[in-house]
């Protein structure tokens, strides 16, 4: 079987996007070969890569980005025609894990963690574009988020928070 994995390579420093996403064979228990991402260039400052998820001939992973250790950016390739963007994300920060939530008309609905702020957001996408973050649910009363300034350096003894999403029987 081949599996598409996402590697951290060199915690906390610049990498180029094409070495974060390998495909690792499990018989010939070794990587087989790199995905290649033609014209992107290390202009987003992307330090690994987290998430990932694919949909219907659509590939979604996520990125952290340097200029703040909990910026995240979506990464949306049509694995049909080969076209993909790398999307900033406003709200949701230090994204762990995605999950396709579905589809609505041409619209793909992702679920993504965040663990900066512990909230899952609902990520709409049209293409390999985001169209909007919405919040799905906030782990926290509205009196303690107000306060928490989320917009300060990550806290890395942060004891609690959410790690990871994935779907259950199709109901949320």
């Amino acid at each position: 079987m081949q599996l598409l994995l996402s590697l951290l390579i060199e915690p906390n420093e610049i990498n180029h996007i094409n070495k974060f996403f390998v495909v690792y064979d499990t018989n010939k228990q070794r990587i087989i070969s790199k995905l290649k991402f033609k014209n992107l260039l290390n202009s987003e400052n992307l330090t690994r890569g987290t998430g990932m998820d694919y949909h219907n001939h659509f590939w979604y992973a996520a990125c952290l980005a340097k200029e703040h250790r909990v910026a995240s950016r979506l990464l949306i390739v049509n694995t049909k025609t080969g076209n993909h963007t790398i999307n900033k994300l406003a709200l949701t920060k230090a994204v762990h894990e995605i999950c396709v939530f579905g589809k609505q008309g041409p619209n793909t609905m992702i679920l993504a963690n965040s663990t900066q702020n512990d909230l899952i957001t609902i990520i709409t996408t049209y293409g390999t574009k985001v169209i909007t973050e919405d919040v799905f649910f906030d782990f926290l009363r509205q009196e303690e988020r107000r306060k928490l300034d989320w917009n300060k350096e990550y806290t890395w003894d942060d004891g609690y928070h959410n790690n990871s999403i994935a779907k259950y029987k199709n109901n949320f």
